[in-house]
């Protein structure tokens, strides 16, 4: 994989390459973290959207605002899809070891 050869390799030989590829290996990882703070909004807006509908059905005022309950539950499936897309994307492209404790941090 790119990224793991790119980390691999020594600054001063990177130096040689080019006086790019410094910032190259310094920005590598920075898809990966975007990748999973994007992954952990959507969690977050999952569970907003789950204490929504929680309260509203605690009101009892469920069934009188339905157009509202369907769209945040649309929302809230569409949210947590994306949620789980996220965190796979980025674990496709980079390593678990770096992923998964980034995504819990």
């Amino acid at each position: 994989m790119l990224i793991e050869a790119l980390n691999d390799i020594d600054d001063e030989l990177l130096e040689q390459v080019s006086s790019r590829s410094k910032t190259v290996k310094y920005y590598i990882k920075m898809p990966m973290i975007l990748t999973i703070c994007t992954s952990a909004l959507q969690s977050g807006l999952t569970i907003v959207f789950l204490k929504l509908l929680t309260e509203l059905g605690e009101s009892g005022d469920l069934f009188d605002h339905m157009g509202l309950v369907v769209t945040m539950a649309l929302a809230m499936g569409l949210s947590g899809t994306m949620q789980l897309h996220m965190l796979n994307l980025a674990m496709k492209y980079y390593d678990q070891l770096d992923v998964i404790p980034t995504y819990f941090a």
